[in-house]
C-alpha cells in the first residue's frame, strides 16, 4: 500500500495483477471503459472504470506488463497526477489555473479517483472515474464489448 494519505494498491475485492498482461481497453457506453488482464495464470478479467471523466492511455504496444495498480483518493491526487490525467502536464505552470481550479474542484465535489496503471512495459493507463470494479472475464465478454 502507498504511503500517500487516501492512496490504495487496489480494494480488497481487485487482485493486484502485477506482472498480468493488459490486452484490451474498450470504450463503453455510459461513460465505462473495460480494461481486458490476463493474470500471471493465464485467467482473464474485466477491469471497468464507471463515471470515466477522463482516460489517458499511452504507448500500448503487443505485451504489456503491468507492474501495478493504484487508486488515489482526495487531497492523495497531486496536481502532477491530475495535470497528467487531464492532459495540461505540458502547459507552462498557470497558463490554465481556472480550468485546472474546475478539475480540482471536480474531483472533491464528485468523488473521482485517479487510477493509475503503470507498467513493466508497454502502456500505462491515467483515469479521472467515479469507481472501479473486477470481474472473471471470458472471450465472449470481449466479443460483447466490441460488438462483433
Amino acid at each position: 500500500m502507498s504511503s500517500k494519505p487516501g492512496a490504495e494498491k487496489m480494494p480488497p475485492s481487485i487482485p493486484t495483477f502485477h506482472d498480468g498482461d493488459l490486452v484490451g481497453i474498450v470504450l463503453l457506453p455510459d461513460k465505462q471503459c473495460a480494461l481486458f488482464i490476463r493474470d500471471t495464470l493465464g485467467t482473464m478479467h474485466n477491469l471497468v472504470l464507471t463515471g470515466v471523466e477522463r482516460l489517458r492511455a499511452e504507448n500500448f504496444l503487443e505485451g504489456n506488463i503491468i507492474l501495478d495498480i493504484t487508486i488515489l483518493t482526495g487531497d492523495a491526487i497531486t496536481d502532477d497526477d491530475l495535470l497528467f490525467a487531464v492532459s495540461m502536464d505540458k502547459d507552462p505552470a498557470g497558463t490554465k489555473q481556472s480550468h485546472f481550479t474546475i478539475w480540482r474542484e471536480r474531483v472533491r465535489d464528485q468523488g473521482l479517483c485517479l487510477v493509475q496503471l503503470s507498467a513493466s512495459y508497454g502502456c500505462t493507463l491515467t483515469s479521472l472515474c467515479t469507481g472501479v470494479t473486477a470481474d472473471a472475464a471470458d472471450h465472449n465478454d470481449l466479443i460483447q464489448a466490441l460488438g462483433i
